[in-house]
């Protein structure tokens, strides 16, 4: 039985260790609407697409990023329906080409990744963002 009870201190220990640590991995994914350069350190993936491909927020395309339904919203992505999310790149905007760009963008050379919802993306950027926004910053864009 004492040997049950370390095993148990030890699992209780590292879980909250893990939790504390507030990197926002879990299960081999990151978490949340910003990702920054420190959330890449020692993971695998080597673009920006496995980086979004890992982020429970997402779904991945052929074509398009979409918004994950969350609870409250009926379906993927914004009001538009089915179009994929706006990509604001070091300051450049283009829905064309979104998923393309994102296999070719070096993870190693992204600084910082928000993912804006609909309502918060529309005031920032207007109609052209009412599916969402993933705005990019890389290291060599400025």
């Amino acid at each position: 039985m004492k040997v049950r009870t370390v095993w148990t201190s030890v699992l209780a220990v590292a879980l909250l260790a893990a939790c504390a640590s507030g990197s926002g991995r879990t299960g081999g994914s990151i978490q949340g609407s910003v990702i920054t350069a420190s959330d890449l350190e020692d993971t695998p993936w080597t673009t920006a697409y496995e980086v979004l491909d890992h982020n429970r927020l997402l779904t991945m395309g052929q074509q398009d990023v979409l918004l994950a339904a969350t609870r409250g919203e009926s379906s993927l992505g914004g009001a538009g329906g089915g179009q994929g999310m706006l990509l604001v790149l070091d300051g450049s905007q283009t829905n064309a080409g979104v998923v393309d760009i994102l296999r070719s963008l070096d993870a190693g050379d992204i600084r910082r990744i928000q993912i804006l919802r609909p309502s918060e993306a529309a005031a920032r950027y207007g109609t052209s963002a009412q599916n969402g926004v993933l705005v990019i910053q890389t290291k060599s864009g400025g």
